[in-house]
């Protein structure tokens, strides 16, 4: 299965170059923009298969302990979190209340248990018999402790959330972009008619609406190359869906797994908002660090001299008038 996704990422690679870089004009503008949708939705599809095949396995996304190291770097495990004295975790992840679920281990170490603990806890209460409880977690249940330990749900409510955001804007930016080449490269906020006849009277057909009933005049196209960098856009913020859940997870650390459900999904729904959001912040200490200042305004322009009024003759009578 490694070697599978190895290729799977190879040849999306492939496509996403092939289809994102290069020059956009009117002969190949509108076939590309064709294929970069359909890659988007075959994006979204991967996406939600590979949640899907998570349910049946989900150690197939990572690599085996035996081929690597007894402790790997990277892990789909079923267990639980050990606090440390320096820090707390989660309640969904806390060993001390058999918090066993499968997770996501990124840098974390498996712990492996004293048995010299036990052999002294056995020698002090020789006597006392310890109750057995009545659920034991599996032999294959590890404790782990340190790095970045997220429940499994929690990467995959985000993906979906993520694949269904992406899924409700690609047809928006494709039909934005799509009217942009039916007006002939115009806006019908600037122009009555493109060089394809579409006027704005056509824009009250229905293949011009939005979703809301709007016309196009109220949403306005968009040139191909905005939509190229829309498009990539919206597969980053699908790939961005998990750290942002993660983050979320650790900030908030909720309680309740109606929360924490809660707040996976909203991570990946909204992820898009949340990187522009970055971006925007990114770009404002940029500009201060670099002590860019705004350009200067044009000079007001001088008025145009004003040609001479010539003197005009009105006949009056017999004689002339000269005003």
């Amino acid at each position: 299965m490694e070697y599978a996704l190895l290729i799977l990422s190879g040849i999306g690679i492939i496509l996403f170059l092939w289809l994102f870089t290069g020059e956009l004009n009117a002969s190949n503008g509108r076939l590309k923009l064709l294929w970069m949708a359909r890659f988007s939705y075959l994006f979204v599809l991967t996406v939600m298969a590979l949640i899907l095949a998570s349910f049946t396995d989900p150690r197939m996304f990572a690599p085996e302990p035996s081929r690597v190291t007894d402790n790997p770097a990277f892990s789909v495990v079923p267990a639980c979190l050990q606090p440390s004295q320096q820090a707390s975790v989660p309640a969904g992840l806390d060993c001390s209340k058999s918090a066993y679920q499968w997770v996501i281990n990124i840098g974390g170490i498996e712990l492996v248990k004293n048995p010299a603990k036990g052999a002294a806890t056995e020698s002090a209460n020789p006597t006392t018999p310890t109750p057995a409880p009545d659920y034991v977690p599996p032999d294959d249940v590890v404790h782990l402790q340190g790095g970045l330990v997220v429940p499994l749900f929690l990467v995959i409510v985000a993906l979906m959330g993520g694949a269904v955001s992406m899924t409700r804007r690609v047809p928006e930016i494709q039909k934005q972009a799509w009217r942009y080449i039916e007006l002939g490269g115009t806006d019908p906020a600037d122009s009555t008619s493109g060089a394809h006849g579409v006027t704005r009277g056509d824009l009250a057909d229905s293949r011009y609406l939005e979703a809301d009933g709007d016309d196009i005049s109220t949403r306005r196209p968009i040139t191909l190359d905005f939509a190229r960098e829309r498009l990539i856009f919206q597969v980053m913020q699908v790939v961005s869906a998990p750290i942002i859940a993660m983050i979320a997870y650790y900030l908030f650390e909720p309680d309740s797994k109606a929360m924490s459900i809660a707040i996976a999904f909203v991570s990946g729904f909204a992820s898009e908002t949340v990187l522009i959001g970055i971006r925007r912040i990114g770009d404002s200490v940029l500009g201060k660090v670099s002590g860019g200042t705004p350009a200067p305004a044009p000079a007001p322009r001088a008025p145009a001299p004003t040609a001479p009024v010539a003197p005009s003759t009105t006949p009056s009578g017999s004689g002339t008038t000269i005003a």
